[in-house]
């Protein structure tokens, strides 16, 4: 399998928009393209694939100077490449979408509004962690940015909302019981869902009565409070 070295890459968007055109209802590739989703869309419900992809508009775009920009749309497109392949990004599997000059990215511009997407992006990106390396912190904080847009839904017009959930899930990479916001922040940070007990629970009670019950006993004895948070003197009083 291929590999991508990702420090090679530039996040330019300004190069990507002057190799894209659209005509008509089309847009068109100048040059030669890639486009790369994780192959974990496909688990999480956000792509399906078979000689197109349709994938949540999540995605990276490389053109051949290895500049890249990112999508970040709470809507589904359909890719209509050359070619499709799968490349390993710090093993990690990406399924790849290849273009040649003169192809056309999208089966159309005219996107349909789905609101069921959002449900499934919250559950992949942010109770999962599942953060694709081309997202950087500022990408997470904008995931649904855009909802009312594209989804009739407007749980992303005030950004304040995923911001927080986004500052909870993204640690720091060396010491991942503490929050990136509260880090140095010079390395990119490492992300745990809000379904990661361990990580994201700070306190006994909350481990013990927000996950599985066996699994908040084992999290409670291998990652031990050192002192009662408010909550718990009330319950213990």
């Amino acid at each position: 399998m291929e590999s991508l070295d990702i420090t090679k890459l530039k996040r330019d968007v300004e190069a990507i928009n002057k190799k894209i055109v659209v005509k008509d209802n089309l847009t068109i590739a100048k040059g030669k393209m890639r486009i790369l989703i994780p192959e974990k869309f496909i688990q999480g419900g956000l792509a399906f694939i078979t000689d197109v992809i349709k994938t949540i508009s999540v995605y990276v775009i490389i053109d051949d100077k290895d500049n890249y920009a990112v999508a970040n749309i709470p809507i589904s497109t359909v890719l209509t490449p050359s070619s499709i392949e799968n490349i390993d990004v710090n093993g990690t599997t990406y399924i790849m979408a290849i273009y040649e000059d003169g192809d056309t990215l999208y089966d159309t511009n005219d996107l349909v509004e789905d609101d069921g997407v959002l449900f499934s992006m919250f559950n992949y990106f942010i109770m999962g962690g599942y953060v694709p390396f081309y997202m950087d912190y500022e990408d997470l904080g904008n995931l649904m940015v855009k909802s009312k847009e594209y989804t009739g839904r407007d749980i992303g017009s005030n950004p304040i909302t995923l911001e927080i959930l986004a500052s909870i899930v993204a640690r720091d990479s060396q010491q991942q019981d503490l929050y990136y916001r509260l880090s140095k922040m010079n390395n990119p940070p490492v992300y745990k869902g809000l379904n990661n007990q361990f990580h994201v629970f700070d306190n006994t009670t909350s481990k013990l009565v927000g996950s599985y019950f066996s699994d908040g006993v084992v999290t409670s004895l291998v990652d031990k409070s050192l002192e009662s948070t408010n909550i718990e003197e009330i319950i213990k009083a």
